[in-house]
């Protein structure tokens, strides 16, 4: 592939992180249960958006829907994430789990996720 498509594919996969971890918000929010993105490391790069149920100190992760990362691209670094590469959101739409992730592709060029803890997200 030409560098050019590279980069337009990691910008896209970008984005499309982006619109997940909006999604986990706006669930957690609307639903008032806390919801999840998982960043998986392990096996081919992918992750998941969950909703996370507590009874009874019992923790239960029901996967909404699980995206594989475009062929050739890969998790850079993460930062601040805790709980495996979580993104957790409350029912107030805060993110309990905050940090930043990036993602990398053939060229070693990247794109940078920057989650708050007031939920704010932004990508670089």
């Amino acid at each position: 592939l030409r560098t050019g498509q590279r980069n337009t594919e990691l910008q896209s996969s970008g984005r499309a992180l982006l619109s997940t971890i909006r999604l986990a918000q706006e669930l957690a929010i609307g639903q008032q249960i806390k919801h999840v993105v998982k960043l998986i490391t392990t096996g081919s790069p992918r992750y998941q958006l969950l909703k996370r149920e507590i009874n009874n100190n019992i923790t239960t992760d029901t996967i909404i829907k699980e995206y594989t990362l475009t062929t050739g691209l890969t998790w850079g670094t993460f930062s601040g994430l805790t709980n495996n590469n979580e993104i957790e959101f409350n029912p107030t739409g805060a993110a309990t789990n905050f940090g930043s992730v990036s993602l990398k592709n053939q060229n070693d060029k990247t794109i940078t996720l920057t989650i708050k803890a007031s939920g704010y997200v932004q990508i670089q």
